[in-house]
């Protein structure tokens, strides 16, 4: 079904250009069914499109783009997209594709560089760090629950998921005592 879908979407987009009625939003709307239906490789063609001309690439490009390579876990390609259109928003959107790899150190560099730009950090930017720390092999427990305390001194109050990663990481290293009083 997804395959169809993305072909379809495929064949609107073909009609939107040659009706002289192609935006950026119909392109990114092409991008996001090549993310449903993990063609990661037509999504960059797309963008590469968006970047030869009318109509321009925004930030929902590149974050649509980002997200087709982390659906396809092409990682290292949604850290190297984040790098030609930094904004929140992306740099959010790559942290995810390192949480679906395990990428702990990527996500930790991600978030340093949003706080050291003055990038608005969320909940959900602290989420997928504590989401790519907990996602490794190696469980980097003491890093979610840093984050956790980071989050809260930031002003943020954690969303129960939140909470939830912690004391999921907490369980995994151990630390039983500790996700109690979590």
């Amino acid at each position: 079904a997804k395959s169809a879908q993305w072909q379809q979407a495929m064949a609107l987009l073909a009609e939107a250009h040659d009706r002289g009625s192609l935006g950026t939003g119909t392109v990114n709307a092409a991008i996001n069914a090549c993310e449903q239906s993990l063609r990661w490789q037509l999504a960059l063609v797309l963008l590469e499109s968006l970047l030869e001309g009318q109509p321009y690439p925004d930030e929902i490009s590149y974050c649509a783009t980002i997200g087709a390579c982390a659906a396809a876990t092409e990682w290292a390609k949604a850290l190297e997209l984040s790098k030609d259109f930094t904004s929140a928003a992306t740099l959010s959107a790559a942290m995810v594709a390192c949480e679906v790899r395990g990428a702990w150190e990527q996500a930790l560099a991600l978030l340093q560089q949003m706080q050291h730009s003055s990038l608005e950090v969320t909940d959900l930017t602290f989420r997928a760090a504590m989401g790519a720390c907990h996602s490794t092999a190696a469980m980097r427990w003491e890093r979610s629950v840093d984050l956790l305390q980071r989050m809260q001194c930031a002003g943020l109050p954690p969303a129960t998921l939140s909470y939830n990663f912690a004391i999921t990481a907490f369980g995994r290293g151990m630390e039983w005592a500790l996700a109690l009083t979590a």
